[in-house]
């Protein structure tokens, strides 16, 4: 028996210093929550009005994700780079943190955020964003 449409995710963050150096790298899964479901039934249905993901957010909770989360917590959100399509059933969303954004943030997750600021999805990933880091990352979506 099919279970139904399975949306999985997959994070990859570089981190590097002002000479382009790399400092680190991070891979983690993600969950898709609740509200980001609805979503996604409202997209199936064609109503795109606010359901779009537009938006990464990077929050200071390093509570564990539950189906139920809404939001991140003292979040810092800003417009995706981009996206593509790798295959038929997978689009990544690419985002990036400049050199002067967000400066002294402990990071401790990440979000997916639409256009309405609906939670799509979210991540755990820690990180103090300092002065002259910049962060590039790829958020994969997998039916």
């Amino acid at each position: 028996m099919l279970s139904g449409i399975q949306a999985k995710g997959e994070v990859l963050l570089e981190a590097r210093d002002e000479n382009g150096v790399l400092l680190w790298d991070f891979v983690n899964r993600n969950m898709v929550v609740d509200v980001g479901r609805e979503c996604l039934a409202h997209l199936l249905a064609g109503d795109t009005t606010n359901h779009i993901v537009t938006k990464v957010g990077f929050g200071t909770s390093n509570a564990t994700t539950l189906p139920s989360t809404t939001a991140l917590t003292g979040a810092f959100a800003k417009a995706l780079d981009g996206f593509t399509y790798p295959s038929q059933t997978i689009v990544k969303f690419n985002f990036s943190l400049g050199s002067a954004e967000n400066n002294g943030m402990l990071v401790q997750e990440l979000g997916l955020f639409t256009a309405s600021n609906i939670l799509f999805a979210r991540v755990l990933a820690t990180f103090q964003k300092v002065a002259g880091m910049t962060i590039t990352g790829t958020w994969s979506i997998t039916f």
